[in-house]
């Protein structure tokens, strides 16, 4: 064996005995969040033609009827964050019933529904409808609801026939969810 055949073997011995390092397995990291949501109050007095109104005929209804809707919007995005993690918690004091919809599912005719109906009997579109509701009491109310998407939503309710606003109390919401990091 030749001076290089010696170097190259003791090359190779030495490059054997030298650990190889593990790699670093990944660290699972989950964080959980939380912050008030912005509730923007609003009301509206409401026009609604006989077409919007499917109680028109029962009732007798030839010209147009009046209510006053209000209540709060907010938009929650759910960017960032773990799928089916974020929820929201509303808290407040209500003297009659309050839903919360889609905003995009808050249409005349499902208004004329709900004025037709009266808070005692919604029917089952409106129930299809309406994410959560909540009863009155004129005691706190918490109600938790689970955010499936991104999106604008709606807590309202209506005046029915009355020309007064219906008796609500301020209204708190605040959104958890979580975040999941791979490092």
């Amino acid at each position: 064996m030749n001076v290089l055949g010696i170097l190259g073997l003791i090359a190779l011995a030495s490059l054997s005995v030298v650990p190889v390092a593990r790699p670093t397995p990944p660290t699972l990291t989950t964080q959980f969040l939380t912050q008030q949501v912005n509730l923007v109050s609003w009301q509206n007095t409401i026009s609604m033609p006989v077409s919007d109104l499917p109680c028109a005929q029962g009732r007798g209804y030839t010209t147009p009827q009046s209510t006053i809707a209000l209540g709060w919007n907010f938009t929650e995005s759910l960017s960032g964050r773990d799928l089916g993690s974020t929820w929201v918690k509303l808290t407040g004091i209500a003297g009659t019933t309050l839903l919360l919809l889609r905003q995009q599912d808050v249409t005349p005719l499902l208004v004329g529904e709900i004025f037709c109906t009266g808070p005692e009997f919604f029917n089952a579109d409106i129930f299809t409808k309406a994410l959560t509701m909540l009863s009155p009491g004129g005691y706190p109310l918490t109600t938790l609801y689970r955010v499936p998407a991104s999106g604008t939503f709606a807590l309202l309710t209506l005046s029915y026939g009355n020309t007064v606003p219906p008796s609500i109390g301020p209204y708190v919401a605040n959104e958890t969810w979580t975040v999941t990091t791979i490092s």
